[in-house]
């Protein structure tokens, strides 16, 4: 990763933002550049990505195949390795970190339940103390609009924000498709400061990719 990326001098990231609004896009795309240099990434994914749909049902009915529901789901891309899990246990994530001599690790909450917060505050002590990189995807409250975040200064509307303090940094991304000027951006919070930067960026979705203006 080059040293003029924003996003570069820190070991752990907390990044939040409203359902759809890039939140994975831009993980993604840090991911992809740890790549580049070499690391070993491990990604817990949201598990609702992996729920049977109805194509994979249809097709098991009428081409008489079966399913697979193995658990956990793994799958791997060069040195990218993805896999889910449908509650948080701080040991299932330690141990598969170990499993897979992973340097990056990103870990997606499941929207459809909390995860807890001392669990996850213990996860990012256990990590950057082995010397891991953390990144943490979470979305903020319902209330709060899809497309941009109310409060300007300070990242309180995520249902995590007791565990922000043990981030080195907090990343919401700000999308408002009413403004024509600088419609896309995030807002970097680095720890113990009330102030931002606020960095303009492009995203590509078809390609899912994150550019900075």
């Amino acid at each position: 990763m080059k040293n003029n990326d924003p996003i570069y001098p820190y070991k752990n990231l907390f990044i939040t933002a409203r359902p759809g609004a890039g939140a994975t896009t831009l993980a993604t795309n840090i991911i992809s550049k740890y790549l580049d240099n070499g690391k070993r990434c491990l990604v817990f994914e949201n598990p609702n990505c992996f729920f049977i749909d109805y194509i994979e049902r249809t097709k098991a009915i009428r081409e008489n195949i079966e399913i697979k529901t193995d658990f956990p789901y793994v799958k791997k891309h060069g040195n990218l390795v993805v896999t889910h899990r449908y509650f948080f246990e701080l040991e299932f994530v330690l141990t598969a970190v170990e499993e897979f001599s992973a340097d990056v690790i990103v870990f997606e909450e499941a929207r459809t339940m909390k995860e807890d917060i001392k669990s996850l505050i213990q996860l990012a002590r256990e990590l950057k103390k082995r010397g891991k990189l953390f990144i943490f995807v979470t979305h903020i409250s319902k209330n709060i609009s899809r497309f941009w975040h109310k409060d300007p200064n300070i990242p309180l509307y995520s249902r995590y924000r007791k565990a922000i303090p043990y981030f080195d940094a907090t990343v919401i991304i700000d999308r408002d498709v009413f403004n024509d000027n600088d419609t896309e951006k995030i807002r970097l919070f680095e720890k113990g400061e009330r102030k931002y930067r606020s960095i303009p960026i492009n995203f590509d979705f078809p390609k899912q990719k994150v550019t900075y203006k």
